[in-house]
């Protein structure tokens, strides 16, 4: 090995400068290639694809949230990527870059986009021959998709908006129609609330059974008080009892019952002795006659409407006992009036009560369809405010978290790697050449060895003959020399 090393070296300084005139060749190479091969500049932007990015309305938070798993291929952050290799965005890009060189084609080509792994951002690369061209694309790109994203937030909430003013007025009449049907029913039905008019109905049912018992012991009472002064006054009823004192208290009465008393007592004793054609017993029965007419006409005066009553209460005792009659005959009359009313009211109180559940279960339903159309007016209407503030809003779900920095060096060529795969080359070049030579210098030593080794093999082959040939006599020799001729 140490003879193939020495030999190989031995080599480099025999041919050292065509290994040299090599090296420069591939360097120089090397140096044209960098500078005749356009350069490239890389830049790159990052987006998040947010959607928990905050809104001052609940609806503009559900437009920008965005749902599915982001190792998917039809995930949003999939979706993102692919949109930023579209052609509205590209031409809005170009647009704000206000450049004519740059086709869409071409941008569509050069911008490579990456979904980095566990994440939900976006890397967007874009590759220029100028620095601040590939920045200002990225930007052109970064801005276009956030404007889009907020665009397609703000498009959806003012469709949303345009949607919920036509539908809040129909909600709204229909409330108003709920409201008519359920103030209609209770005016109808007299129901306003079950708890409270049960409660109400239950209080004074009570109420009144406590007052029917009351009266009822009263009335008993009274009714017993009653029945034992008719049966000591002999009076049946109140109108007899009134007309009993009318005609006992009457002055006139009294006087005409005396004249009575008188002339019946005298007719009565002289028709002991005397037959009624007796002239003074005639006369007497004509004066009684007069005096009955004429006491008939006098109680028709006192009692207008009632007949002469038979029992007189001409005494006090008679009349305190008749007024008594009289006075707890009205108050029986009046507690039975009030007893009556009081069972008509429980039986209707009752009646009330038992309807009540009957009644509610309309105006429940009644009042959950209000409820039902108020509750769904009021949702309407705060997410109709709410699409108005989301569609007045700037915000979206696609936010740029790394903007493009201006490449300092070209991406491609690489220079420090060009040059170093240019050495490389330009000594494995050289190398090459001197093995080559080196190759060819032994192929030729070889063959001069082959050379010098055949022409020294006949020279010793024709010694040999020739020294055979002195031993052969001369007749041989000379036919030997014509032969070899």
């Amino acid at each position: 090995m140490t003879k193939n090393i020495l030999t190989l070296s031995s080599a480099f300084r025999k041919n050292y400068k065509l290994a040299l005139l090599t090296f420069v060749s591939v360097i120089s190479g090397t140096q044209i290639y960098l500078l005749t091969t356009p350069k490239t500049y890389e830049s790159s932007t990052q987006l998040m694809l947010d959607e928990k990015r905050v809104s001052v309305s609940e609806l503009g938070r559900d437009l920008a949230q965005v749902s599915g798993n982001i190792s998917n291929t039809t995930s949003p952050l999939a979706n993102q990527a692919e949109l930023v290799k579209s052609e509205p965005i590209l031409d809005t890009a170009i647009s704000k870059v206000n450049s004519t060189k740059i086709k869409t084609e071409e941008l569509k080509e050069d911008l490579k986009v990456t979904i980095l792994p566990g994440t939900s951002i976006l890397k967007i690369t874009y590759h220029s021959d100028s620095p601040t061209m590939a920045v200002k694309v990225l930007d052109a790109v970064g801005e276009t998709m956030v404007e889009q994203s907020v665009q397609n937030i703000r498009k959806e909430a003012a469709g949303v908006r345009k949607f919920l003013e036509i539908e809040v007025p129909k909600a709204q009449k229909q409330v108003e129609m709920a409201e008519i049907a359920e103030n209609r029913y209770r005016q109808s039905s007299g129901v306003i609330s079950l708890p409270e008019q049960t409660q109400s109905l239950v209080t004074s049912l009570a109420a009144i059974e406590e007052q029917e018992r009351v009266i009822s012991t009263q009335l008993a009472s009274v009714t017993s008080e009653s029945n034992s002064l008719k049966q000591i006054t002999k009076i049946p009823n109140v109108g007899g009892g009134y007309a009993s004192v009318r005609t006992g208290q009457d002055e006139e009465l009294k006087q005409l019952r005396t004249k009575l008393v008188d002339l019946e007592g005298k007719v009565a004793a002289m028709r002991l002795r005397f037959t009624d054609d007796y002239p003074a017993l005639k006369q007497l029965i004509g004066e009684l006659k007069i005096a009955r007419g004429l006491y008939q006409q006098q109680t028709s005066r006192v009692l207008p409407s009632s007949a002469v009553p038979d029992n007189i209460a001409g005494d006090s005792i008679s009349q305190n006992l008749t007024t008594q009659l009289i006075s707890t005959e009205v108050q029986r009359q009046s507690l039975e009036s009030k007893l009556k009313l009081l069972q008509t009211q429980r039986q209707d109180l009752k009646f009330r009560l038992a309807r009540l559940p009957i009644q509610q279960q309309p105006l429940t339903n009644l009042v959950r369809r209000r409820e039902q159309e108020a509750e769904s007016l009021k949702i309407l209407q705060t997410k109709l405010e709410e699409a108005r503030i989301a569609e007045s809003q700037l915000v979206g779900n696609v936010q740029i978290i790394e903007s493009p920095k201006k490449p300092t060096f070209p991406s491609s060529p690489k220079p420090i790697i060009v040059i170093a795969l240019g050495l490389i080359a330009a000594g494995l070049s050289s190398l090459g050449v001197v093995l080559l030579l080196r190759a060819r210098e032994v192929n030729e030593s070889d063959a001069e060895n082959y050379v010098a080794n055949n022409i020294a093999n006949d020279i010793t082959n024709n010694v040999e003959t020739t020294v055979e040939t002195d031993k052969i006599p001369v007749g041989k020799v000379k036919s030997h020399h014509r032969g070899g001729r």
